[in-house]
């Protein structure tokens, strides 16, 4: 029993051995046993460093660098290499053979030298200037040029243009184009245009009907929005392809501005802006009829300028009130007044409350010259306690306003509610 037991170990031990060197045999390596072998730490992209020799790959690697990385536990300063510098010939491939690496190195020698710092960057100089980039002028004969050229002539009617309420539609010609008449795109839209003519003489103009013109290019401008509403897509698209028909007949180039995501913004602020006009009206009394002459010289003195038979408060070209005839009527020569209209959109002014005091001003100086009194939109006189009211409701609605990001007094406030 005993020798049989001992058969079988012996048996499986043989078929063991016989195993592994077909293994070995085949696959050109010995199969050890992880189990049996001594166990060593794994070393992935490293070096060991228990290990006095190091392998020559490993040695080109560490020798390769110009510059030591900084240890940040030793704080180190980075040490250059003792890599033998190669010479200033031998890095001109194309060095011609009339001149000697001994004449390069010594150019070389007279250049000035830079140095870099430990970030591996060239440190600035004080006494020499960053060059600025200058815009590249596109192919002469390329779509571009033509309009490049068109942007280095001063517009002089740049400032009645948006460019945020504005559609801008740019034309430009090969060669001077005689125009007399130009397309009609009253058909597309009744939004208010202008149309400007650069002429021969590099000198813009207002294109007139009727009018010959030697243009080289046209600017074609469009409000996006007016009382009546905003311009659409389609109606852009109908008046651009109407004008292209007249560029391709006359040898020119077309460029538009971009414009949808503009009309976008506009739609979503015109919704905001919906709700905000706000008109005061107030009327003074006068007891004696005063003619045109003694309103004109009373109101002039204030600085109202008369200007189609109505009175205006005007500062920096913008209409802060008007004063016109009780059913605002015109004041005109000849007539006598006893009930006056006193008017101002206060949605068209940046500071309501401002101009409340500005026409309170003059009503006051008013009253020294002339008895009279200053009554509400239902006839009721003003004193002390309506002139607070009054003034609270201006505050109130010029903070909701701006909590709202409404810009009283903006130009889109203007497009909108001005007919």
């Amino acid at each position: 029993m005993i020798i049989i037991i001992v058969f079988i170990l012996c048996y499986y031990w043989y078929d063991d051995i016989r195993f592994k060197k077909k293994v070995a045999a085949n696959f050109n390596h010995a199969t050890n046993d992880v189990l049996l072998d001594e166990n060593k730490p794994a070393i992935l992209q490293s070096v060991d460093r228990n290990q006095k020799d190091t392998s020559s790959l490993w040695q080109k690697d560490i020798k390769s660098s110009n510059v030591q990385a900084v240890d940040p536990l030793l704080n180190h300063e980075p040490q250059l290499s003792n890599r033998p510098i190669k010479p200033i010939a031998d890095l001109f491939e194309d060095t011609p053979s009339s001149v000697t690496s001994q004449e390069i190195n010594a150019m070389a020698a007279k250049s000035e030298t830079i140095v870099y710092n430990t970030n591996n960057t060239i440190p600035l100089q004080d006494n020499i200037p960053l060059p600025i980039a200058e815009p590249v002028a596109p192919a002469v004969d390329s779509t571009e040029a033509f309009f490049f050229q068109l942007d280095q002539v001063d517009f002089t009617f740049s400032s009645a243009i948006d460019t945020e309420l504005d559609l801008v539609i740019d034309i430009v010609f090969e060669s001077i184009c005689k125009i007399k008449i130009f397309p009609d795109i009253t058909q597309f839209t009744n939004k208010e245009f202008s149309i400007y003519v650069l002429e021969k003489n590099h000198v813009w103009n207002h294109f007139e009907k009727g009018q010959k013109y030697y243009a080289k290019a046209l600017k074609i401008v469009i409000n996006f929005i007016d009382h009546e509403g905003i311009i659409t897509n389609v109606q852009i698209e109908n008046i651009y392809h109407e004008l292209h028909k007249f560029v391709i007949n006359n040898n020119g180039h077309i460029r538009c501005s971009d414009y949808e995501k503009r009309l976008q913004i506009i739609q979503e602020q015109s919704l905001l802006y919906k709700k905000i006009e706000l008109n005061l009206e107030l009327y003074l009394v006068i007891k004696k009829p005063l003619d045109y002459s003694t309103l004109n010289k009373a109101f002039t003195k204030y600085g109202l300028v008369y200007k189609n038979e109505i009175f205006y408060c005007i500062e920096n070209e913008k209409i802060l009130f008007s004063i016109a005839n009780a059913d605002q009527t015109t004041i005109k020569p000849g007539y006598e007044y006893n009930m006056l209209s006193i008017r101002s959109n206060l949605h068209f002014q940046n500071n309501p409350l401002q101009i409340l005091d500005k026409i309170f001003d003059v009503c006051e100086d008013f009253f020294v010259q002339f008895e009279s009194r200053l009554l509400t939109t239902n006839k009721q006189i003003i004193n002390q306690r309506e002139y607070q009211q009054l003034c609270n409701y201006l505050i109130n609605y010029t903070e909701s306003n701006q909590k709202k990001g409404i810009k009283l007094g903006s130009p889109l406030v203007y497009r909108m509610f001005n007919t």
